[in-house]
């Protein structure tokens, strides 16, 4: 079967897999105040500097989710060159985009039952998408079927960690991850909270620290831990000097591996503020 491999742009996958014909990044809103704009996966730096300098002086961030009608019409796209398509969607446990695919699944396969759309909830975001993907478009170069690469990522899905570092909290307050209480006297004192994206794709607060460096330390420990030997990404939103000294670490640690810098996309960053540090890799 010639199938397509489908992720949304809350992916954050490496720029070398954007262009290839089997793979496709479905864009996604987000607004800046009142200003629109779209984000097709492709990192424009200077775009993502202006988000988070904007966040800091106050903005207003938000995001747009893709509707089932806006899948259905991505899917019929996609099946009038390929057989099916294997679509990885952002983690169900932070927005609704898995069960809007699931409905456009349903909806397009009454009208085209000899395709074939198979809907993977990632129960991630980032670059743990971007992790998925790229085993998915490896499985699909070694001639796996749609079904058995989907389940080969299923295992995939489990073995990856998130760890991660916010540098205000009161973005996770706003939406709804974190206390107001906890937010306020948090900012007021510099605790920094190292959070996770948990097995059922929902975000948890593992620990607090005081102070950037210290948070930072923490979640290097975590990953040093149970890294296996897959690529390492970190991520960061705006904040250049805490991404360069977490890689340089890693590279010290682990230096017979791959360290990729990503920043991270405004569909996830809307909602994370900026100055994020985040490490995400496959674990043993």
């Amino acid at each position: 079967m010639n199938y397509k491999i489908v992720v949304d742009a809350a992916s954050d996958i490496k720029d070398e897999y954007l262009n290839r014909n089997d793979f496709r990044v479905l864009a996604m809103d987000y607004s800046i105040n009142d200003e629109y704009y779209v984000y097709d996966g492709i990192q424009n730096e200077d775009d993502l500097v202006k988000l988070y300098e904007n966040q800091k002086n106050g903005d207003l961030t938000k995001t747009s989710q893709i509707t089932p009608f806006l899948y259905e019409e991505y899917f019929k796209e996609i099946l009038k060159e390929y057989d099916g398509l294997l679509y990885i969607s952002l983690s169900s446990g932070l927005t609704s985009t898995y069960q809007s695919a699931l409905i456009a699944k349903d909806n397009v396969l009454k009208e085209l039952d000899n395709k074939t759309i198979m809907v993977l909830d990632s129960l991630g975001a980032s670059c743990g998408i971007g992790l998925l993907a790229q085993k998915a478009l490896s499985n699909k170069d070694n001639s796996l079927s749609i079904e058995d690469n989907y389940n080969e990522l299923l295992k995939l899905r489990d073995k990856i960690k998130y760890y991660f570092v916010v540098d205000d909290l009161m973005y996770l307050k706003k939406g709804g991850r974190i206390s107001s209480a906890v937010a306020i006297v948090g900012s007021a004192i510099g605790i920094k909270p190292i959070l996770t994206i948990n097995s059922e794709g929902k975000l948890e607060t593992i620990e607090k620290k005081k102070g950037s460096n210290a948070a930072v330390n923490y979640i290097f420990d975590k990953f040093s831990n149970d890294y296996d030997d897959e690529i390492i990404y970190v991520v960061d939103s705006n904040n250049k000097k805490m991404s360069e000294y977490t890689v340089n670490r890693i590279k010290d640690a682990f230096n017979d591996t791959e360290v990729c810098p990503r920043s991270l996309s405004p569909i996830i960053g809307a909602h994370t503020g900026p100055g994020l540090i985040a490490i995400i890799y496959k674990a043993k």
